[in-house]
Formats: C-alpha cells, structure tokens, sequence
C-alpha cells in the first residue's frame, strides 16, 4: 500500500496511509461493538441463539452481547497475528452477509421480498469473491474464517448447555436490579470537566511530541503521533458519548412520560403559540369542547373562549371563563402557564369544568334550604353508588378469583379419587400375592402406618370435596349479592338475594369474645320470581341486616341477660300479588319519638364515627323510588324492632 501510495503522495504518503489505517481500525473497532451485540441480540430474539443474548438493560445496553464480543477480541489481541485475523474476520463477516442474502432467496415466495433474483445474483458473485479472495490469501485463514459462523453456534450451544449463572437471562437482570442507583447532581460539570481533561492531555501529549519531532526527523515518530492523537480523539468522542448516554436516556424518558400524562390526563389541555394559535390539544378536549381534537389546531383560543384577550400575553394566570357550543354553555377553570424557549415562547393552557361546581354555588345562593336538601341528596345517592359499585366490584372480583382456582381443585377431585383407587386395589394385589415383602418395605409399611394410609386417604378426599363444594356455594352467593351484569330490572328470586346476603354477613353473625353467635330463622313462602332491581335490593336487605345485627350487639352489651339473640326473615304474598318481607329482631328497639326519623338522610342513633345515617335513607328510596313499594318500621322498646319491605310482584303494570 506504501509503496502504491507513494508515487501520489511523495513523502507524505507513510503519515497519510498511518492515519487511514488508524482510521479504518477505529471505526472497524467501533462497527464491532455497535453492530456485532445488536446482531447476536437480534438472533436471540428470533430463537436463533440463547436467550441470555436477548438481555437489554433500560440503556439500550447489551450486555451479554458485548462480554462474547470482548471475550473474542481480546483471544484475537492475545493472538496477535493481524494478517491472520484480518481475513478471518472478513471471511466470517462475508459469509454472515452471504447467509442474509441466502435466507432472503429462500424466503423469496413471501410478498415482503423484493427483488429475490438480483439477491441470488449477489449471493452467486458473493461465492465466487469468497473462494477467490480467501484462497489468495491463505487455505489455512480461508478455512478457519468457514469455520468462524460454526464456533459462534459452537459457544452458544456451550452456553445453553451449562449451568453457569451467567450463561442465564435472570443472572443479568438481578445484577441491574441490585446495582444502585448512581445520581449525579451536576452530570454536564462532569461532561465538561472530562472534556477539558482531554483537552488538556491532547495538546500536552501534542506539545511534547512536537517537541520530540523537532529533535529527529525520524518518520516512525510521525506515525507514531498520528496514531496517538487519532486514539486520545477516539476516547475522547467515547467518553463524551458515554457520559451523555444517562442524559440523552432521562430526557427521552422524561419526553415519554409528559406525552402519556398529556395523553390521559382528565383535564384538557391546549398548547398555544406567542399569538394564542392552538398547536397541540389532547383527547379530553374532545370531551369538552365537542370538537375533534385534530379540528382546534390552528384556531386562536379566544375563538373557543371570547372572554380571553387576544394577546395572550395579557391572560391571566388563573381565571373563569365560559364556553358556548350549540346553545350550551360550561363554566371553566382556566389555567394558564407560559414556557419560554430560547427562540420562543408557548402556553400551556388547563381547562377545568366547573358548571356543576357552578350550579350548585347558584343554588346555595337562591336558597339555603334548598340547597340543604339536595345536597343531602346528592351526598346520599354519592355514597350509595360509590360504596355498592366497590362493594360490587370487590365482591365480583373475589368471587371470580376464587370461582377458577375452585373448579380446577372441584374437576380433578374426582378422577383423583379413580386414580387413588386403581393405586389402592393395586396395593391390594400387591398384598395378596405378594404377602412377604422384603424388610425393607415391611419396615417402611410399618413406619408410615400403611393400613391408616388406605382407610383415611378416601376420606381425605371426600372432606376435600365437601370443602371444595362449600367454597363454590360461597362463589355463588357472593356472584348473586354483586349482581353487576343486573343493573336493569329482570325477574329473580328474591330468596337468592337475601340468602346472598345473609351469607357476606356471616362473619358478623358467628360468635366472638363479646358476645355469643346471632341466630337467623328463615320462614319463606313459595314466591315466584319478582321483577326488581337485584343489585339494589340487595342493598336494602345488607342495610337493613347490618343495622339489626348492630342493635342486638348493642343490646348484649347493655343488657347481659340477653342470650338468645336472633333475627327473623319471613316472606310472604298477599292477595294483591304484593309481596312482603319481614325482617325483625328481639333487640331492645327503638323510642317511639325516633320513629318519623328513621328515614330522614344523616339521622342516626349510632355514636359518631359508627353510623352515617344514610343506610335507611337509601334503602327507603330504593323501595319506594325504584320498585314503587313501601318500607315501614315497627318497633316497640324493650322487645325488637321489625322492617317491613313491601313491593309490588310486577313492576310493569305499575309503570302502565
């Protein structure tokens, strides 16, 4: 090469041809530790190589990748025979684009492929430079470049073969996981700091070698400084790029996580320009506005909100503003923050509704009262559709968990059971032509009771498949209380319901340190199925339950003598296809001047914190709103207290 070059470059070709080969192996350097993880990462994912080669940390980094890849390089560095090396690896690198070009050939029927038959073409002059170049350098470095694709199959099935830690995926990621968290406070001080040291070390390497050419004239010492200030430069681009890689990692995911909170957020949100023009509007907008959020690119915001100034410098940061859309007005919380660039500047504007906030804050200044009431009301109908949409929800949820871990221990049961017994008349035989086993088994036998095994192991199962049915009835009464999917009315029976119930409140009903267990006596009549609202009435029955249970525990507590605590469910139809159920309990009842009380909202006689005094309120609206019956309260002191549930059988010839 020098001596070709020289011609061209006279004197100057040895320093140039230093600097392109300094160049070339630099670059060559960096191809390998950028491509050559990237390619075994890539093969791993496509089940080619071992999955531990598939293991990426957050930082892109492939870590197994560059440990094979500096494992061989330092084996060629140890080496040390270049010529060698060079054509080795150029063999074993054109055989893998070879092998490319060969799969795009194969694959070449599938309508992705383009241009299969100019693929074959390269591929054939690909075989034909192959066998010509690698031969005229050497049949020994032609053949061990062959045979390099086959030693990297060779150490990846090493790899999935051992069990080394590190040969393994989990091996990697415990590391990342355990590896602490390194924040540097002032990571562009560092970036700069290192540069200047570069710097620093460039020009003193630079200025000593300088010095030390001045001295000679001798042309190993030029090549000699090329190739150091090509290196420190390398380095130094290295180190640059490593120490930007943690920054350029946080911003992209900093960037990330702005755009999925833009995404989500409840709220709208616009981004304008200097001039107010809208250039970026998430999905919630669309909620408000009524408008796609693609079509309010482009306006001005005083188009959408004409109390604001044009300018937008003039907005203020936090205001009211009203929005008019097809005779419809909203009332909306402005807010307002302005972001300068260094060329620019742009607003972010959140927009909140607030009508209703609005409306109510009108009602309370028209009148006190009124206000009063509804807001009870609204408070009531709040806390009744919060608290039965997460009861229902959670009850829904354990029911579900619970129903598929049950069928699978309920189906295997019995061929268990087959299975147990075919092992059992199996032993049987064993023992009938076989009755003088070995010691060893005799022993055994003996030590692990053999004759309890057989008698008790069937019993084993069958209290396993009583448990195992009782668990799925559970299933099934928590499925019914929830009723999630009956949000509308629909024929059921109301004995479901109630036993429903009944069963989420068992644990309150079971005796404890306090007081002795609550017994409930069940009298009901051969009802047909009733259209009602399951999911509500069911509210009614838990409401009305729970208060019973407290009253007798109340009861217990300050009347010792009460032993037999109990509470009656009874169920009935009237000849006016009325259907009434009758709950009641041998408490100590309520005073007779609370009674015009019961179902007044936030009336309650329980101490504070105990009770919220919505519970009757909203099961009396539930009865007399939704199923147009009635819900009334006997009592009398010293004796108990009765609800009456009454609701017609048929709602629909009440709505006709």
């Amino acid at each position: 090469m020098l001596a070709a070059a020289k011609p061209f470059w006279g004197n100057a070709a040895a320093l140039i041809i230093t600097f392109l080969i300094t160049a070339s192996c630099l670059l060559a350097c960096a191809t390998v530790v950028s491509n050559c993880p990237r390619i075994l990462y890539q093969l791993s994912h496509d089940k080619y190589l071992s999955p531990v080669f598939g293991v990426v940390s957050r930082w892109g980094v492939f870590g197994p990748g560059l440990a094979l890849t500096l494992i061989l390089s330092l084996g060629w560095l140890i080496w040390g025979n270049v010529a060698a090396i060079v054509v080795i690896g150029n063999i074993g690198w054109f055989i893998s684009i070879m092998a490319v070009h060969l799969g795009i050939w194969l694959q070449r029927d599938k309508p992705e492929v383009l241009f299969p038959r100019i693929t074959l073409v390269i591929l054939l002059v690909e075989v034909v430079i192959l066998f010509v170049g690698g031969l005229a350098w050497g049949w020994r470095e032609f053949l061990l470049g062959l045979f390099l694709p086959i030693g990297i199959i060779g150490i990846d099935t090493t790899i999935s073969r051992m069990a080394f830690p590190a040969f393994r995926p989990h091996w990697w990621i415990e590391r990342k996981r355990s590896r602490p968290v390194i924040i540097i406070k002032d990571s562009v001080m560092l970036q700069v700091s290192i540069l200047i040291f570069l710097l620093c070390g460039a020009v003193a390497v630079g200025w000593l070698f300088g010095f030390q050419l001045n001295q000679t004239t001798n042309s190993e010492g030029e090549n000699l400084f090329v190739v150091l200030l090509m290196t420190i430069a390398f380095v130094g681009v290295a180190i640059a790029c490593w120490t930007s890689l943690p920054q350029v990692v946080a911003i992209a995911e900093a960037r990330e996580a702005a755009e999925h909170l833009f995404t989500i957020a409840q709220d709208a949100i616009l981004v304008t320009d200097e001039q107010g023009i809208i250039n970026q509007a998430n999905p919630a907008t669309e909620l408000l506005f009524n408008i796609h959020p693609s079509n309010l690119l482009g306006k001005h915001l005083n188009k959408l909100l004409p109390e604001l100034a044009v300018n937008p410098q003039q907005w203020a940061k936090r205001s009211e503003q009203t929005f008019t859309h097809n005779a419809n007005s909203k009332v909306l919380e402005v807010a307002i923050s302005d972001r300068p660039h260094q060329h620019f500047r742009e607003y972010v504007v959140i927009l909140h509704d607030i009508t209703k906030r609005k409306q109510a804050e009108e009602i309370l200044r028209n009148s006190e009262a009124q206000l009063k009431v509804e807001a009870q009301q609204l408070a009531s109908q709040l806390v009744q559709s919060e608290k039965m949409s997460s009861l229902g929800q959670l009850v829904a949820g354990v029911a579900h968990e619970i129903n598929n871990p049950v069928n699978f221990i309920s189906g295997n049961i019995a061929p268990a059971n087959e299975y147990l017994q075919d092992l059992l008349q199996l032993l049987a035989l064993y023992q009938q032509y076989y009755p003088q086993p070995i010691p060893e088994i005799q022993t055994h036998a003996q030590k692990i009771d053999i004759e309890f095994i057989i008698s008790d192991l069937p019993r084993l199962l069958n209290s396993m498949k009583v448990g195992a049915d009782r668990i799925t009835e559970i299933v099934l009464s928590l499925r019914n209380f929830s009723r999630l999917d009956e949000s509308d009315m629909k024929s059921v029976n109301i004995h479901e319901g109630i036993d429903s119930t009944l069963m989420i409140l068992a644990h309150r009903l079971k005796a404890n340190d306090k007081r002795p267990a609550i017994k409930v006596i069940k009298e009901y009549d051969n009802l047909p199925c009733i259209e009602c609202y399951p999911g509500q009435l069911n509210q009614v029955f838990m409401n009305i339950l729970a208060n019973a249970i407290d009253a007798l525990e109340d009861a217990f507590l300050t009347q010792k003598q009460l032993q037999n605590m109990q509470i009656n469910v009874k169920t009935l139809l009237t000849i006016n296809q009325q259907v009434l159920i009758r709950i009641s309990d041998n408490g100590w009842g309520i005073p007779e001047d609370l009674h015009q009380r019961l179902f007044e909202p936030f009336f309650t006689t329980k101490p504070i914190g105990k009770g919220t005094g919505l519970g009757l309120s909203i099961s009396y609206k539930i009865v007399t709103e939704k199923h147009h019956g009635k819900l009334h309260c006997q009592s009398v002191l010293g004796k108990g207290t009765e609800f009456t549930i009454e609701i017609p059988l048929h709602q629909n010839q009440i709505n006709n």
